[in-house]
């Protein structure tokens, strides 16, 4: 699963926009909660979202999530904060997955 904000630089118009991207892990009955497991600004946000894709992984944006995960430090379960949010879209990738009943 993974989340993307864009931004775009308020001091140059010109300014391209800069994404950011958090990529989460969870595993159901093995995880107690997601894992922020990569996480970056400009080029390695799209690196994350080139490889998430090419691995058919759920891309998301969600700037508010964004803004709260990217504190997180690698390796780490996401703060209890986000736990509602991010409980709505592994629910929601569950039941288009199949492995949750409807």
């Amino acid at each position: 699963m993974l989340f993307v904000q864009k931004m775009s630089e308020k001091i140059k118009r010109t300014a391209p926009l800069l994404k950011k991207a958090i990529a989460l892990k969870y595993e159901m009955g093995k995880d107690q909660a997601p894992i922020v497991v990569a996480k970056g600004d400009g080029f390695i946000a799209e690196k994350i979202i080139a490889l998430a894709r090419t691995h058919d992984i759920h891309c998301q944006e969600n700037p508010e999530l964004v803004q709260i995960l990217s504190k997180v430090e690698l390796e780490t379960q996401i703060p209890y904060e986000a736990f509602a949010t991010v409980a709505q879209i592994i629910v929601y990738l569950y039941k288009i997955q199949g492995k949750l009943k409807q």
